[in-house]
């Protein structure tokens, strides 16, 4: 195993890169979490400048360039020029009145629920990705994470082992530590294999469904699917969009975010008997995608999370705003043959094992499964000021 491990680490240390950007072409701006596969199966993913590197190699015949909402793309590598800007159309929603009169949107997320032990796929497979996660305290960056890791996936668990780590001092003024990392994102964040929320079918009638309309998206017919709470429980306060293939039925992107009314009443009664002697930190908000991509067996699995937390933290007369962004991305995927990995590090200590610090943050270089955005370079700069003083 360990040499599966080192063989994978020397492949990646020795590429150099091709680097691109990704622009929206009515709009001429930049389009983030855009999916970029080469031809062998590996795929990257765009930041939030529209930003992504690729792996300079041999192997590399061709990119295919696809995002829900828009026109996929084919291009040469060949074609492919440094620093070149690729622009992709939106593709438009379409309103079927025939099957508009003909689908239950309601009965058809239901039957997607009940069509996810086959669609998804339930033998063995490894996962190799990236997981960045980072931390702000109005506004100025306070804490970066970024984990290398292999993944050994099996239809009910996920153990994943940290290739690698770096990371940098946690500066919050009120000491809010992060939590959760790769483990937490796999167990917690899969809807779809947990079968949590709105995709519960015991708390499916807790939702009002409708039907958007269909979007075509890698030869598949997609049905675009929002959901809104309809009664008054607090804890039901997830809102937002499914997409799912109209043929197989299955979910291939969830975007949802939490309504802020009701955060509001479940945080009041939350904090009714809380200690006024430590910081108490408010959740005010989150907003989630969750992308799954099929595989070569034609079952689908996990690929892309993004998940946006923002908590109000309040001590005494002090108080801050914290955001914490978390991305998982899967950046290829090993169906034959899978390798049984162990999960390396104490999930209630994220990142126990295999850790290395950087006190000199001009040498946090940038990493092509998924760039650093001109913000997170920002937020490293402001971590490098709470060195220096």
């Amino acid at each position: 195993m360990k040499k599966y491990i080192l063989t994978y680490c020397i492949f990646f240390a020795h590429l150099t890169y091709a680097q691109n950007y990704i622009y929206d072409a009515d709009t001429n701006s930049p389009m983030e979490a855009v999916s970029i596969y080469i031809s062998d199966g590996f795929g990257v993913i765009t930041n939030e400048d529209g930003y992504f590197e690729l792996p300079s190699q041999e192997t590399i015949d061709s990119l295919y360039i696809s995002h829900l909402s828009y026109t996929s793309k084919t291009i040469s590598f060949q074609d492919l020029k440094a620093k070149d800007t690729i622009f992709l159309n939106p593709t438009p929603i379409h309103l079927d009145e025939i099957v508009l009169r003909q689908l239950n949107p309601k009965d058809t997320v239901l039957k997607a629920i009940k069509s996810i032990d086959y669609n998804y796929s339930n033998t063995p497979y490894n996962t190799f990705g990236f997981y960045r996660q980072s931390l702000t305290e109005d506004t100025k960056g306070i804490e970066m994470i970024e984990v290398e890791f292999i993944g050994y996936n099996t239809r009910k668990s996920v153990a994943t082992e940290i290739i690698n780590v770096r990371l940098t001092d946690n500066y919050s003024t009120l000491g809010i530590r992060t939590h959760g990392g790769v483990a937490d994102v796999f167990k917690n964040g899969d809807f779809v294999k947990n079968k949590a929320h709105f995709l519960d079918t015991d708390k499916i009638n807790a939702y009002e469904f409708k039907f958007d309309g269909q979007i075509p998206y890698q030869g598949l017919e997609i049905y675009k699917i929002s959901f809104y709470p309809v009664i008054e429980d607090v804890d039901v306060l997830r809102k937002g969009v499914l997409f799912i293939d109209a043929k197989s039925l299955a979910i291939v992107e969830i975007r949802y975010s939490y309504d802020t009314e009701k955060l509001v009443k479940k945080a009041k009664a939350s904090e009714k008997n809380l200690s006024t002697k430590k910081p108490l930190y408010r959740l005010k908000g989150v907003d989630n995608l969750i992308r799954y991509k099929q595989l070569p067996t034609g079952k689908w699995a996990l690929m892309y999370i993004e998940s946006h937390n923002f908590r109000e933290g309040v001590f005494k007369d002090k108080s801050f705003d914290y955001h914490l962004t978390a991305k998982l991305v899967i950046n290829s995927f090993k169906t034959k043959g899978p390798v049984k990995v162990k999960t390396n590090y104490n999930i209630t200590n994220d990142f126990s094992k295999a850790v290395k610090k950087f006190n000199k943050l001009s040498v946090w270089d940038n990493n092509y499964k998924l760039s650093l955005s001109k913000n997170e370079r920002q937020l490293l700069e402001d971590i490098q000021n709470h060195l220096k003083k």
